[in-house]
C-alpha cells in the first residue's frame, strides 16, 4: 500500500461593520499556492534541521501581481501584525487567525501573506513567506476584517 500527503492553505477572509453587531459585509473563500521557501522549512523541520515552523505574522500589500510559489516577500508590504489566535482544528490542519481592527491597515488591499520561521518578526519582510493570495479590497475605518487562514494535511 502507497500512502501519500498532501498539504493545502485556504484562507477565509470576513469584512464585517465596525461596532459588529451587524451582519457581515462580505465573506470569500480563496485557496493558495504553498511558496517553495516553506515546503522547504517544513521538510528541514522533519530532519530536525529546523524546529520553528510556527506560521507567526500577517502581512498585507497594496500589489497585485501574480501569486508565484518562488516569492519570498509581498509586492509592496504595507502593514504587518501578529497571528491573533492559532487553534488545532481536526486532524493535520492548523487555523491561524488575525483580526485587523478598524484604525489598521486602512488603504487598498490587493495582496496578504503569510510569515513564519525562526526570523520571522514585526519587521516589513522577514520571515519565511508561508504563502501569498490577491485580494481586492479599499479598507476604511468603519470595518474590521477576521482572516483565518487553514494548513490542512491529509492524505491523498
Amino acid at each position: 500500500m502507497i500512502e501519500q500527503c498532501g498539504y493545502k492553505g485556504i484562507v477565509n477572509i470576513q469584512v464585517m461593520n465596525k461596532d459588529g453587531s451587524s451582519e457581515e459585509i462580505t465573506k470569500i473563500t480563496i485557496q493558495n499556492t504553498i511558496t517553495d521557501s516553506w515546503l522547504n522549512a517544513v521538510r528541514d523541520a522533519m530532519m530536525n534541521a529546523n524546529s520553528d515552523i510556527e506560521i507567526k505574522y500577517i502581512a498585507l500589500g497594496d500589489d497585485d501581481s501574480a501569486p508565484s510559489a518562488t516569492q519570498t516577500v509581498l509586492g509592496n508590504e504595507r502593514f504587518r501584525k501578529a497571528i491573533t489566535k492559532q487553534d488545532a482544528g481536526t486532524i493535520g490542519r492548523v487555523d491561524s487567525s488575525s483580526y485587523i481592527a478598524p484604525y489598521e491597515a486602512n488603504f487598498h488591499i490587493k495582496e496578504v501573506g503569510f510569515f513564519g520561521g525562526s526570523e520571522a518578526t514585526s519587521e516589513k519582510g522577514s520571515g519565511v513567506m508561508v504563502a501569498r493570495i490577491l485580494y481586492n479590497h479599499e479598507k476604511t475605518d468603519e470595518e474590521s476584517i477576521n482572516i483565518v487562514r487553514s494548513d490542512i494535511l491529509g492524505r491523498a
